[in-house]
């Protein structure tokens, strides 16, 4: 077999289109089923209500979707060597 050649930069572009494609996705499954997507810190004023923003938002059933954060290793040691996270991995500089 020959040397194999990657490229960085066009591996990572159709990884972040196909989470993009893939978000658009299920946001449109969503709204065709008549749910409210609203992107905004929010908390509970009762139990059919929520402020989020400077909005009050009334509803039936709500579906909380906290999404998620990449966190550093709690390792010992793990500071001496280079490591990176989901997040560095799909930056723009990392590629």
């Amino acid at each position: 077999m020959g040397e194999v050649e990657v490229d960085f930069p066009a591996v990572m572009a159709r990884v972040r289109r196909i989470i993009e494609e893939g978000s658009a996705f299920y946001e449109q499954l969503l709204a065709e089923r008549g749910v409210d997507i609203v992107r905004a810190h929010a908390r509970f004023t009762g139990a059919h209500e929520v402020e989020a923003g400077d909005m009050r938002v009334t509803f039936k059933q709500a579906l909380v979707a906290t999404g998620s954060r990449a966190r550093r290793l709690e390792v010992d040691g793990c500071e001496d060597v280079p490591t990176v996270t989901s997040d560095d991995l799909l930056s723009d500089g990392w590629v």
